[in-house]
């Protein structure tokens, strides 16, 4: 049985105990990295009203992988819930994107992936964005994509062939009244070559998540060269195929 401070920061990021079991390693380490990381953040933060602040702290990983190692990434999908808490309609799944919720043995799986699979290459970042503004959770700064078939905010078709693009998931993070946190999610693009900027509106997806809870995003195994699942998640910065997947944590400071 856990106790003391603990116990305390476990219970404010939503982590159940059930039967008296305490969760796994590696599923814990986890945890306690986000926590300490939110408690970096923490106090650097001006509190607001009750002593909180509207700002969330958000902690992203990017796991990615060659094409020959993708089966064994994909098998990551196995330990993940697909019932999320989609307020409206689902943009991304509609573009080709999976999302899923993370299961207590999704680290421990993740870890052992890693240790088989030599190409696997794990990065992280953080950023803190006020409640109801954006910011921007980074899939690749600088990837090579060999096409790229979008429609603009503006209704415009475009094709992008053998493009440098930085590719990302635009965030709006939104505290709810009970204290979980809305994340609206939005494909996006820049070209730095011609310095145009792509958002994918039609692709939008808010998702309502506890603090701390693991969402995992990735490409659908049906997801088609050119399209924008491909373009976020199917290439590494040279241009080859890849597999990638990125997960993401958010807590309110």
């Amino acid at each position: 049985m856990m106790t003391g401070k603990k116990a305390v920061l476990l219970s404010a990021l939503g982590v159940l105990v059930l039967c008296g079991c305490e969760p796994r390693q590696a599923e814990e380490d986890e945890i306690q990295k986000t926590l300490r990381m939110a408690e970096e953040a923490r106090r650097q933060t001006r509190p607001g009203r009750g002593g909180k602040s509207n700002n969330v702290y958000i902690s992203v990983e990017r796991v990615q992988v060659a094409a020959r190692d993708a089966a064994g990434l994909g098998a990551l999908w196995e330990f993940t819930s697909g019932r999320l808490a989609v307020s409206g309609g689902n943009g991304l799944a509609r573009g080709g994107v999976r999302l899923g919720m993370a299961g207590s043995d999704f680290e421990a799986r993740l870890s052992a992936c890693a240790r088989r699979a030599k190409t696997l290459r794990r990065t992280s970042t953080d950023i803190t964005v006020l409640s109801g503004y954006q910011g921007y959770l980074w899939v690749g700064r600088s990837v090579m994509v060999p096409e790229l078939r979008i429609i603009s905010s503006s209704g415009e078709a475009v094709v992008l062939r053998r493009a440098r693009l930085g590719t990302a998931l635009l965030v709006r993070p939104r505290v709810l009244a009970d204290g979980n946190i809305e994340l609206e999610l939005s494909p996006f693009f820049s070209a730095p070559k011609s310095g145009r900027k792509f958002t994918i509106s039609a692709m939008r997806t808010r998702v309502v998540v506890k603090p701390g809870q693991k969402l995992v995003l990735g490409a659908d195994s049906s997801s088609r060269r050119g399209s924008v699942a491909a373009g976020l998640f199917g290439y590494s910065s040279s241009g080859s195929r890849a597999a990638t997947i990125v997960t993401v944590r958010a807590v309110r400071l």
